[in-house]
C-alpha cells in the first residue's frame, strides 16, 4: 500500500512539555497516564491513487 500526504496536523496532550511517545514508544507519560488528541487536514495526497485531498480526519 503506498501512502503520501501533505497538510496540516494537530497534536494535543496532557504532558508536561512534550509527548515522550514521539521521541521513545518505551517512555512513560509524566503524569502516569496518557490522554491525547490528533487531528489531520489534508491538502493534498494519496492511497493507492485515491485522493485525499480535502479530508479531515
Amino acid at each position: 500500500m503506498s501512502w503520501q500526504r501533505a497538510g496540516q496536523m494537530l497534536e494535543v496532550c496532557n504532558c508536561t512539555l512534550l509527548c515522550p511517545c514521539w521521541l521513545d514508544m518505551t517512555a512513560q507519560p509524566d503524569r502516569g497516564w496518557c490522554g491525547t488528541a490528533i487531528w489531520f487536514d489534508i491538502e493534498r495526497g494519496t492511497v493507492d491513487g485515491l485522493d485525499l485531498a480535502g479530508l479531515e480526519s
